[in-house]
C-alpha cells in the first residue's frame, strides 16, 4: 500500500484493476448495465490513483479498454446523462488512443442516438472508411453504418458510398466486395426521392466500375443493378427495403 495516498502499490493496482474490469465484461455481457458500470468505474478509479509514470505500457492499454467498455455500458442507458458522460470519456480518449478508428466506431455508436446529426455521422462515418483495415467483417459493418446515414440524408451516404467505392474496395481484389457496395449504391438511388434525378452520375459510375474490375461481376448482382438503374430511368422510386 502506497502510505501517501492509501493507493495500493502499481503492480497490485494493475492486476485489481485488470480483475475489476472482466467483472465488469462479464456484467455487461449479462446486461447488468448498472452492476457493469459500477465494476468499471472502480477499474478506472484505482487506475486513476496511481502515478502514470510508476505504471507498465500495459496499464494504459487498460484503462483505455476499461473507459471504451464504460462508453458502451452507458449507451445502453438512452438517457441524456449517460450519453453526455460517455461524449466527455469519448473526447478524454481523444487525446490518448491510438486506435483512432476504435474511437470513431464509438463515436457513430454515440451519434446514432442523434437522428438529426448527419453532418457529424458523416464526417465519422468518412474517416473509418478512408482508414480501417477491409475484411467481409469490416464492409459489412460499413454498410451497416451507411444504411444509418442514409436514414438522416441519403446524399451524404452516397458521398460516403462514392469514396468507399472508388478510393477503397475498388483498388483491392475483391469483386464480392465490389458487388456488395454496387448494390448498396443504387440501392440508395432508388430508394432515395431526392436523388432520382441524378441518373447520369449513377451509370459514370457503373462504367467507372466496368474500367476498373478485371473480373466479371456476378449475374446476379448485375441483374439487380439493371433492374434497379431501369427504375431510376422509369422516374420511379421504390419505398425503402434495406435495414
Amino acid at each position: 500500500m502506497n502510505p501517501e495516498n492509501n493507493a495500493p502499490e502499481p503492480s497490485i493496482a494493475e492486476q485489481l484493476a485488470d480483475s475489476l474490469f472482466e467483472i465488469g465484461r462479464d456484467q455487461l455481457s449479462k446486461e447488468c448495465y448498472q452492476s457493469a458500470l459500477q465494476w468499471l468505474d472502480r477499474a478506472h478509479d484505482i487506475l486513476a490513483s496511481q502515478n502514470p509514470e510508476d505504471l507498465r505500457d500495459d496499464a494504459s492499454e487498460l484503462r483505455s479498454c476499461i473507459m471504451h467498455t464504460t462508453i458502451r455500458v452507458l449507451l445502453k442507458a438512452h438517457d441524456e446523462d449517460s450519453i453526455s458522460r460517455a461524449w466527455n470519456i469519448c473526447h478524454e480518449l481523444e487525446g490518448e488512443t491510438k486506435n483512432k478508428v476504435v474511437l470513431s466506431l464509438l463515436k457513430l455508436e454515440l451519434l446514432g442516438v442523434d437522428q438529426s446529426a448527419a453532418q457529424d455521422y458523416y464526417e465519422v462515418l468518412n474517416g473509418v472508411v478512408r482508414h480501417i483495415h477491409l475484411s467481409d467483417v469490416n464492409l459489412a459493418m460499413i454498410l451497416h453504418h451507411v444504411r444509418e446515414l442514409r436514414r438522416r440524408n441519403a446524399r451524404l451516404a452516397h458521398a460516403i458510398l462514392s469514396t468507399l467505392l472508388s478510393e477503397r474496395v475498388l483498388l483491392m481484389d475483391e469483386i464480392a466486395w465490389v458487388e456488395r457496395t454496387l448494390v448498396t449504391i443504387v440501392w440508395n438511388y432508388t430508394t432515395s426521392p431526392d436523388l432520382g434525378a441524378m441518373t447520369d452520375a449513377l451509370e459514370e459510375l457503373l462504367d467507372t466500375i466496368v474500367a476498373k474490375t478485371d473480373s466479371a461481376l456476378s449475374t446476379s448482382a448485375t441483374h439487380a443493378a439493371q433492374i434497379e438503374t431501369d427504375t431510376v430511368r422509369s422516374g420511379q422510386v421504390r419505398p425503402r427495403q434495406m435495414s
